[in-house]
């Protein structure tokens, strides 16, 4: 079965070799399907804007309320999706892409934004992210507004001599 993967080319030997660990399925996003055969997964969300550049993956899923939340990185921005608490997320039917929340102009982030982390305290949101530069920034919303960024500052900037900005391997 994984070899016949390779040969119709859905996976690169390296995709195929960092999807099974240690006889597991890989935690990585572009694994993230429903069944657990790899010959008929199906994906959760499909790159199909623009602005994601052909490329889904990294999600941070939360709850506020009656409602599913999923920060992903789509191209060189972050995206929101949702889905209701009551209905099957692990159905594709199930999600709605929303907006571009961060990156390119948006939320105050010129650039990139990828690479996230969701913490949740309170009633606020906040969203670690790799910026242009390389480094850690922050941006907040408030639970009430999960798709409403506000760039609040660089928390970590890239070691000295790092070449910056790190290149994304996806773009």
């Amino acid at each position: 079965e994984l070899q016949e993967l390779t040969n119709e080319g859905r996976l690169s030997e390296d995709e195929l070799s960092a999807t099974f660990v240690g006889g597991q399925l890989s935690p990585l996003w572009r694994d993230a399907y429903v069944s657990p055969s790899p010959l008929d997964r199906v994906p959760i969300l499909v790159a199909t804007e623009v602005s994601e550049n052909g490329f889904v993956q990294e999600p941070q899923v939360f709850q506020v309320g009656d409602t599913l939340h999923m920060i992903y990185t789509g191209g060189s921005s972050l995206h929101h999706a949702q889905c209701d608490a009551d209905a099957d997320p692990t159905d594709p039917a199930s999600w709605t892409k929303t907006a571009v929340i961060l990156g390119g102009g948006v939320g105050g982030q010129t650039g990139v934004a990828d690479h996230s982390g969701v913490y949740i305290e309170g009633s606020t949101i906040y969203l670690y992210y790799r910026d242009p530069s390389g480094g850690l920034s922050v941006a907040t919303a408030s639970t009430a507004t999960p798709t409403v960024l506000t760039k609040i500052q660089a928390v970590l900037s890239p070691p000295a001599g790092v070449d910056t900005p790190l290149a994304n391997p996806h773009l």
